[in-house]
């Protein structure tokens, strides 16, 4: 019988362990939107949708995976974090949100693509991996030590600039199968080095040196997270629960703040019950998020009652900008399929609404 401790208020602030303070415990989650300009700049579409929700009365807001190099780059459209004028863009979300009482904290997403990026995006023609074997046995090429270093550089300086341009903090990506899930990977990350094998700790070495990086590169204000995933993709093999419970020890040790736990669907999947479980009967210094299909106040408050400190938001988020007001008020958001044009009205940009067509059932006709 899965323990279910006493239940969080959402609507309360909160700390992480660093002391930066959220006025609640409802994120937004970061999501693929392709709404950046071709050099990787934060567009107008960008600004809009961020400050919308800055200002929408959620505790958090994390922006869009963000490529920290050229060579992680993984579709049109991505929000980058490796230039100075990547930075400056950025920094206009505090000018449109400046003056509102409650606003959100700013998360930025810093992230590698790996061997997932695709063959028209491929820099200088090459992608690169753990190991010379990409998904479903594609050849790719593997990251030498040096390389390593230099992209825990990259890691640590979009930090350091995420920082210098008013963010709260960041949550390094560690799911869905980019670059620093294929070096947790058992499968994948088969290296003779000390970056890979059998151990779950040399597996890891890479997440940890660029955490460390970053803690180096940022003050002690600056809230640092990482995103996992038990999901498999492909061939990449996802973390088991006991490598899950394993890591976060470690990542306690190292200080972090928090771990994103991205689950798909917080309430269905059985693993995902054991998972809950094993995370709920752990007790962390950091704290405990969780994102997956969470559509109303019933489910975020599920999602606390079982273990979590508090909870990320996706697709519920993207046509109800104010979410968190609406369910403060015991109202039901509405569930998908979204007309086109209340989209737009949530400042979507036309880019992100022909990206969610691929989701079956979400995008409705212009006015449905």
């Amino acid at each position: 019988m899965l323990h279910k401790p006493k239940s969080k208020a959402l609507f309360q602030p909160f700390s992480f362990p660093n002391g930066t303070s959220a006025p609640n415990r409802l994120f937004v989650s970061a999501m693929t939107n392709n709404m950046s300009q071709a050099t990787g700049s934060a567009s107008s579409d960008d600004l809009h949708f961020l400050s919308t929700r800055i200002t929408g009365g959620w505790g958090g807001v994390t922006t869009c995976a963000a490529f920290v190099d050229i060579s992680g780059r993984c579709w049109p459209g991505q929000l980058g974090v490796c230039e100075p004028f990547h930075f400056e863009q950025l920094a206009k979300l505090k000018r449109h949100t400046h003056g509102h009482r409650h606003p959100a904290l700013t998360f930025v997403q810093l992230h590698h693509g790996g061997v997932r990026v695709p063959e028209t995006l491929r820099h200088e023609g090459r992608v690169w991996g753990p190991v010379a074997r990409g998904w479903g046995g594609e050849s790719c090429s593997a990251l030498t030590e040096t390389q390593i270093h230099q992209l825990v550089q990259s890691f640590s300086r979009a930090a350091r600039g995420a920082e210098q341009a008013g963010f709260a903090g960041c949550e390094v990506h560690g799911a869905h199968g980019y670059l620093l899930t294929q070096f947790l990977s058992r499968s994948l990350n088969t290296r003779c080095d000390r970056y890979g094998g059998s151990r779950l700790l040399d597996r890891a070495r890479f997440l940890l040196e660029t955490l460390r990086s970053i803690k180096k590169q940022t003050s002690s204000r600056f809230v640092l997270g990482v995103r996992l995933s038990p999901e498999s993709y492909s061939d990449v093999t996802g973390l088991s629960i006991a490598e899950t419970l394993e890591l976060q020890e470690i990542l306690d040790a190292e200080g972090l703040d928090f771990i994103h736990h991205s689950m798909w669907d917080t309430r269905k999947a059985h693993r995902t019950m054991r998972l809950a479980e094993a995370l709920s009967s752990r007790p962390t210094r950091l704290l405990k998020s969780a994102s997956g299909k969470i559509w109303n106040r019933a489910d975020a408050e599920w999602t606390l009652r079982y273990g979590m400190d508090y909870v990320h938001v996706g697709r519920a988020a993207l046509n109800s900008p104010r979410w968190p007001h609406q369910i403060a008020d015991h109202n039901v958001p509405h569930l998908p399929p979204y007309s086109q044009a209340s989209l737009r009205s949530a400042r979507l940009g036309d880019a992100f609404i022909n990206y969610m067509k691929k989701w079956d059932g979400f995008v409705g006709d212009e006015h449905c």
